[in-house]
């Protein structure tokens, strides 16, 4: 999985009239720490997972290294959808205890020129309490609305649009899923946002995609394998260092 973020903000609709579209593709890592990856060069740490993918793009680009929203995931979410500080962002909790998005969304913005869509982790609402993410600019859904179902890494089921979709056997263990017997969600992901991107070049139609996968997270969710239920093949990485305790090799497999 890519761990990092392309972000374009378009401030005026009428600037884009006058130039060519850009896709734009927006990752946002879970709850991914500044100090855990090679990223922060002003930060010593003998776990720092090496990314030389982000790492690349960033040397060809611009990073914003000193900014921030919100120490937890939910809020954080709003204030980059629409932009507000969280003070003023409708939603300022997790797990369901705040009130729904409410404010215009970027997605919203740029539904008038391009295709949006989300594909992976929402938490700002349903579409009973209208915070449904096809409420709010995005023309495509796939993934999980709720913050709380999304710590489920090998879920039964996920939705696409207003419709659910069945991903696992509700019975299998997760341990059997760490061994590749069943969908792990973030792969899922990945693959959606592939066929969403190509699809997209096909129609000749400018997009913006918000990718949001439900890894790093906390990286420390319940009964698997020290509580990291990664699928197994991913510890095989090279930047896993072997002399690393077993919970910072589960979490440098989550890149």
């Amino acid at each position: 999985m890519l761990r990092t973020l392309i972000f374009t903000v378009v401030a005026e609709g009428r600037f884009l009239q006058n130039a060519k579209l850009p896709n734009i593709i927006f990752i946002l890592a879970d709850d991914l720490g500044y100090g855990d990856t090679m990223q922060a060069s002003n930060i010593t740490s003998s776990t720092r997972i090496p990314t030389p993918n982000m790492q690349r793009m960033a040397s060809k680009g611009m990073q914003l290294t000193h900014f921030y929203t919100s120490p937890v995931c939910t809020p954080t979410r709003c204030s980059l959808m629409t932009g507000r500080h969280t003070g003023h962002c409708s939603v300022r909790g997790n797990g369901g205890l705040y009130t729904p998005i409410k404010d215009t969304t970027v997605a919203k913005l740029l539904q008038k020129t391009h295709t949006t869509a989300l594909i992976g982790k929402w938490g700002l609402g349903s579409r009973e309490n209208g915070g449904h993410p096809l409420q709010h600019g995005f023309d495509y859904f796939f993934g999980q609305l709720g913050d709380m179902q999304a710590f489920r890494w090998y879920p039964y089921q996920i939705d696409r649009q207003n419709e659910s979709v069945v991903l696992n056997d509700m019975d299998i263990p997760a341990s059997a899923c760490m061994a590749g017997g069943c969908q792990w969600v973030n792969d899922v992901y990945r693959d959606e946002a592939i066929r969403f991107i190509r699809n997209s070049a096909a129609q000749h139609k400018p997009f913006f995609l918000y990718l949001a996968p439900t890894t790093p997270h906390w990286a420390k969710l319940p009964d698997v394998d020290l509580h990291f239920p990664t699928p197994s093949r991913y510890f095989d990485y090279e930047i896993i260092n072997p002399k690393w305790p077993r919970d910072a090799q589960g979490f440098a497999a989550l890149f």
